[in-house]
């Protein structure tokens, strides 16, 4: 979450800043999944879903669940897989 908070998304999301850092905490983890995820089966995305608990529980940072939860309208929350 560090990383999510502090380093802007264009330094964070490049490939030579994250591929070092993956490599070194999660050797299990699919570098490309961004890039493969549109076109996983859905076992493929269940997978690489788990390799990647380790290293964080979720895609969203502090700032974006307070935002969704700030700006929620009703009582049912859609989520798509």
């Amino acid at each position: 979450m560090f990383l999510d908070i502090f380093l802007p998304p264009i330094i964070r999301d490049s490939r030579f800043f994250y591929l070092p850092i993956i490599k070194l905490w999660n050797k299990k983890m699919d570098v490309d999944f961004k890039i493969k995820a549109h076109k996983m089966t859905e076992e493929e995305f269940i997978q690489a879903y788990e390799a990647l608990v380790p290293m964080r529980a979720t895609d969203n940072t502090p700032d974006t669940i307070d935002f969704v939860m700030q700006n929620v309208k009703g009582i049912l929350i859609l989520e798509l897989k």
